[in-house]
């Protein structure tokens, strides 16, 4: 198999060596900029709208903006991709977003937001086991840091102890982050375009949703939720990713990665406008977290090009 960035040498993509190109950093920054909206947006969203509802409408805006994007820049047509680009696209469009709107609902937003964030570390985890990382020891312990600001989010919650939703929340945090971290470190080892994997995503992502939906036997819900939902699927989720992985593609994906972080930032502060309660422990855990993912990416992060196509 081919690498989309190095035009099938078997080389990995320089992971920390540069941002890239000029056109890596704006689209990478603009998708930050739609994914700090997803949790303020999903908030009111789920006070009418069921998982479900919201993610099949998610789903189907993200297919009308990844159909549009690949006809107006036709310069690669727009195929269906292999089973293994199309298992990662499923991976990173489908089983993020469907687990980070479960931790939604079941867990405090601000906080699982958070976790669900913590994907740059789990991303230079994955760069140092894999063993194509400079000082992978520096990774791991920074990432494993990080990961005490996770326990200092969950350790505040009572509904942890007392079992009740709020585990389930949190372990669907987590998941969605596994999910993004996983997508984020192979992407740009597939050389299909990014809007023929997340066409074919969004498309199976809308045909289990919808189903998902019909299943709960909910009926439709009021024009400004299903305008929310749609919302959520045209920026942060079909925008959003198409920007992000043609990022990826442009610039080194370890060092792309961790501009990551400002999300949680953005959009911890868009909550805490709106009204949402951020406690103090929410606060130093999401810090912890912060900084440790700024520290994963002002380190040399090179991955070596010994990488298989796998």
């Amino acid at each position: 198999m081919s690498h989309a960035r190095d035009g099938g040498s078997g080389a990995a993509p320089l992971a920390g060596a540069s941002l890239g190109g000029s056109f890596a950093v704006p689209c990478a920054l603009a998708a930050i900029g739609f994914w700090s909206t997803n949790a303020v947006v999903a908030k009111y969203a789920l006070v009418e709208l069921t998982v479900a509802q919201v993610q099949a409408l998610q789903f189907a805006g993200a297919t009308f903006a990844v159909w549009l994007f690949g006809f107006a820049l036709p310069r690669k047509p727009i195929t269906w991709p292999e089973p293994r680009a199309l298992g990662l696209g499923t991976l990173g469009l489908v089983g993020t977003m469907v687990f980070q709107y479960i931790a939604f609902a079941a867990g405090p937003i601000a906080t699982v937001n958070l976790i669900a964030y913590s994907w740059p570390l789990l991303t230079a985890l994955l760069v140092a086991v894999c063993g194509i990382a400079y000082r992978p020891y520096r990774l791991v312990i920074t990432s494993a840091a990080g990961f005490v600001g996770v326990g200092l989010l969950i350790g505040g919650d009572v509904g942890v102890v007392e079992g009740g939703g709020s585990l389930v929340g949190y372990t669907a945090a987590f998941a969605s982050a596994i999910c993004m971290a996983v997508y984020t470190f192979l992407i740009g080892r597939f050389s299909v375009s990014a809007s023929s994997l997340l066409l074919a995503a969004a498309l199976i992502g809308l045909a289990g949703t919808g189903t998902w939906w019909l299943l709960t036997g909910a009926g439709l819900p009021p024009l400004p939720y299903v305008l929310f939902g749609l919302y959520l699927g045209i920026g942060p989720m079909g925008v959003g990713y198409l920007l992000w992985s043609l990022a990826l593609r442009r610039g080194a994906a370890g060092s792309i990665s961790t501009l990551g972080y400002a999300t949680p930032v953005l959009s911890t502060v868009l909550l805490f406008v709106s009204g949402e309660a951020v406690t103090w422990g929410a606060v130093v855990g999401g810090g912890i977290i912060i900084v440790c993912c700024v520290l994963v990416g002002t380190g040399k992060l090179e991955q070596r090009s010994n990488a298989t196509s796998g």
